[in-house]
């Protein structure tokens, strides 16, 4: 098992561990909660790695992934030394090494032993591609609902279904039958809303330093971009979130 810091704004917020399951490497981060959509990044010398967005789940933000041997190469998992948490619609950009910092990295990076790489390639089992979490019983539901965002990291997202057609939502408040959360949307701007089948989608645009309104029921929805805009999307049938 390996342990990691998981930073926020200069300051630790949490922690990662990462172990092996099998033939899969799991992993699973845990932060202070904070009231914004925020990614998940493995950081390495020179490059951020995006790895998801982590859930409300027991007052914390949580996020759980598994990765075989070819994921782990591939994304270079081996380098990480520390995870960031971003806004979720910020894309971090590394900072060029001053001068003789380059030499030294890579000489350090040379002497370094991969801590997470696995010890041998395993074939992959189709069934085993299965994304379920390895965790307890009060959290499996949200953080199996790992939401994640499509990158050059192979990191799978939910994309947005084709054919809705989106208008601006004029009356959030009306689109929930729960007290709270019909008080919780009145506040909602520039939400948009998408007929489909029997249900209705609603998505909310993400703004940097700006809470996410939604944040108690956020494990109910999905990462799309709607309208040219990276949006948390739920899905709406008679009043209450599914």
């Amino acid at each position: 098992m390996t342990e990691f810091k998981v930073m926020r704004d200069g300051e630790q917020a949490g922690e990662a561990l990462a172990e092996r399951e099998g033939l899969f490497l799991t992993l699973r981060c845990s932060a202070a909660y904070y009231p914004r959509v925020t990614r998940l990044y493995g950081v390495t010398r020179s490059e951020y790695i995006p790895i998801g967005i982590p859930v409300p789940v027991g007052g914390r933000l949580r996020l759980t992934k598994k990765y075989t041997g070819n994921d782990l190469k591939a994304l270079s998992f081996d380098s990480i030394t520390h995870f960031e948490l971003y806004d979720a619609d910020v894309t971090p950009v590394m900072k060029a090494p001053e001068n003789g910092e380059e030499q030294r990295e890579r000489e350090d990076g040379a002497a370094e032993t991969a801590v997470m790489t696995p010890e041998e390639e395993s074939p992959e089992p189709a069934e085993e591609r299965d994304t379920e979490c390895a965790v307890t019983e009060a959290e499996e539901t949200a953080e199996c609902a790992v939401i994640t965002e499509d990158d050059e990291a192979n990191v799978e997202i939910t994309e947005q279904p084709a054919g809705p057609i989106w208008r601006p939502a004029e009356d959030p408040s009306a689109l929930f039958d729960d007290p709270e959360l019909k008080e919780t949307a009145s506040v909602i701007e520039n939400g948009m809303t998408a007929e489909d089948g029997e249900s209705l989608l609603f998505a909310i645009p993400v703004t940097s330093g700006t809470p996410f309104p939604l944040m108690p029921v956020f494990r109910y929805g999905w990462s799309a971009m709607v309208d040219g805009k990276f949006c948390i999307v739920f899905r709406i049938k008679d009043g209450k979130l599914v």
